[in-house]
């Protein structure tokens, strides 16, 4: 558990820290916008993980149904 918490650490400041290698800002909706974007999303990718969230106190029903959604 603590190796994830580690992970979404590392992941949570990756994505909100993430710069590309082109200088400057490439125009929107041009090929160099798209590719930047594009290795954002793959560079950044965060996956969804409840067993690790930490949840405000919640029912042991409600904490299962959140916790085991199938995403």
């Amino acid at each position: 558990m603590a190796d994830d918490i580690l992970r979404l650490d590392h992941a949570d400041f990756a994505m909100r820290n993430w710069h590309g290698d082109e200088p400057g800002r490439p125009p929107l909706g041009s090929a160099a916008h798209k590719r930047l974007f594009c290795r954002m999303l793959l560079e950044t990718h965060n996956p969804y993980k409840p067993a690790v969230i930490a949840w405000p106190k919640l029912a042991p029903e409600a904490l299962h149904r959140i916790t085991s959604l199938p995403i």
